[in-house]
């Protein structure tokens, strides 16, 4: 089974535009500048250290890709950032200046996935990227870029050949992992397939692909959850009511765990899809480790919907909290108040407005 959950966001995600397009970290929030209020005594106050200026992309700026931190050459840090036009930048953080070899262009697929950074021995960062969004959902896959800005790899999402409605992009961001006690990204794709991939090479893990059933966009967390020295993948995922390689789904969508080794080790259900991405952290009694995500706004008036809600590393659910809007951003795990304990810090989506909540 399997439903073109993505295609139906794909307005919302093009709706979405961040602060970034056409200036890069301009450090503008709070500025003191043209027009500016003065700053409150003791206030922190900001100016601009660079700007990239307009970027050629217009019509298909970034969007959901988040800037990111790697070492590509000699010239130091550089911020990292993806477009819908297909372009990767890379800009010096010290002043700004592109990155010898970038911006990459990946053929002019959108890319709405933040680059992920994985430092080789030298000092120097290969960037994995998911290609193709919900609006293009027919083009994509895995693509892992060298620190000149040269493919290292490319690997497609394979549809099992019952697929009748094949799907090839990738919008979560690629998370880097051991596997086998080497390095490996991994990802769930729009279609049904997800994949972890050899650093390296691009070749599929042991164990994988793991069969998802339906659009993925929650990018995964890892971490050794149960202290047996090898970690576990935690993902949110969607399902639409029916059957698939024997196993019936229900409307909605679920929290995942699962091995190294594309083994499932538990799910909880939702009928709401789970497109947040899972943040990891000490939140439940007495410090014990949990799981907290946000849900989604597909399935109209689910139950699930407008909550954030805590699992424990079994999958159970811990708590859910009702919250004035969709739930579609990521959770962060934070002491807000500097106690020693731990908080969740979401924000929501009502369609007007938003929020933030601190729990």
């Amino acid at each position: 089974m399997k439903t073109r959950a993505g295609v139906a966001l794909a307005r919302r995600y093009l709706a979405c535009g961040l602060a970034l397009v056409g200036g890069l970290a301009t450090g503008a929030v709070g500025g003191v500048g043209a027009g500016a209020a003065p700053a409150a005594a003791g206030a922190l106050t900001f100016s601009q250290t660079w700007t990239t200026g307009a970027l050629p992309d217009t019509g298909a700026p970034i969007a959901e890709s988040s800037p990111m931190v790697a070492t590509l050459d000699a010239g130091g840090p550089a911020a990292v950032v993806a477009d819908r036009s297909g372009n990767v930048f890379a800009f010096h953080l010290a002043d700004g200046s592109a990155v010898p070899g970038w911006p990459a262009n990946d053929g002019d697929i959108p890319i709405d996935s933040t680059p992920s950074v994985l430092t080789g021995p030298g000092g120097t960062a290969t960037l994995y990227l998911g290609l193709g969004n919900a609006a293009e959902p027919q083009a994509g896959g895995y693509l892992a870029l060298q620190a000149n800005g040269r493919p290292l790899w490319f690997t497609p999402v394979v549809d099992p050949a019952s697929d009748n409605e094949p799907a090839a992009g990738v919008q979560a961001s690629l998370t880097v992992a051991p596997f086998g006690g080497r390095p490996g990204v991994v990802a769930g794709s729009l279609d049904q397939e997800q994949d972890a991939l050899d650093a390296a090479t691009g070749g599929l893990e042991r164990g994988w692909p793991f069969f998802t059933a339906d659009s993925v966009f929650s990018t995964a967390s890892v971490a050794d959850l149960y202290g047996i020295g090898t970690p576990q993948i935690v993902e949110g995922g969607a399902q639409t009511a029916g059957f698939g390689l024997g196993k019936h789904y229900q409307q909605g969508g679920h929290v995942r765990i699962l091995t190294t080794e594309g083994g499932l080790v538990c799910e909880a259900l939702t009928d709401q899809t789970v497109d947040s991405s899972p943040a990891l952290g000490p939140i439940l009694g007495s410090g014990a480790p949990g799981i907290v995500t946000g849900t989604g706004a597909f399935f109209s008036g689910a139950a699930d919907s407008d909550t954030v809600r805590a699992y424990d590393t079994h999958c159970r659910l811990a708590w859910s909290t009702p919250v004035n809007g969709f739930t579609t951003s990521s959770p962060a795990v934070a002491d807000v108040l500097g106690t020693g304990h731990f908080d969740v810090v979401e924000g929501t989506d009502t369609g007007a407005s938003g929020s933030v909540y601190v729990l």
